[in-house]
């Protein structure tokens, strides 16, 4: 079930083979998901470039980072490329840089590196 849920990550669909979230972090709840969903999409609305914001879940000991990287068009979509650095207290930190882009309707999808360019 918790493998499912992190299929959902940042977007509500799911994710590309890149992330290989699943693989490094099958211990991932569903309220981690909302910390880093709220601090990737709500959070780091207008912020500028380099700026990193910081989440933490106290009950699974999970933590972590998210920096803006970037902020670009897609489709006539607006998107970013977050880094994010996700952190447990028996594992040392796992890195991932994943772009998202807003849909027109509010909802926020993963746009997998193949069509970055």
């Amino acid at each position: 079930m918790k493998r499912t849920v992190v299929l959902f990550l940042l977007c509500g669909c799911l994710l590309t083979a890149e992330a290989r979230w699943t693989d490094a972090l099958p211990q991932i709840t569903k309220d981690d998901l909302a910390l880093i969903e709220a601090t990737a999409r709500v959070k780091m609305t207008d912020k500028p470039i380099g700026t990193t914001l910081t989440w933490s879940n106290s009950k699974t000991g999970y933590s972590g980072t998210v920096t803006l990287l970037e902020n670009f068009e897609h489709k006539r979509r607006k998107c970013r490329t977050n880094r994010h650095v996700i952190t447990q207290q028996a594992m040392s930190p796992k890195t991932y840089v994943i772009s998202i882009c807003q849909n027109s309707d509010g909802t926020w999808q993963v746009l997998p590196q193949s069509q970055r360019k």
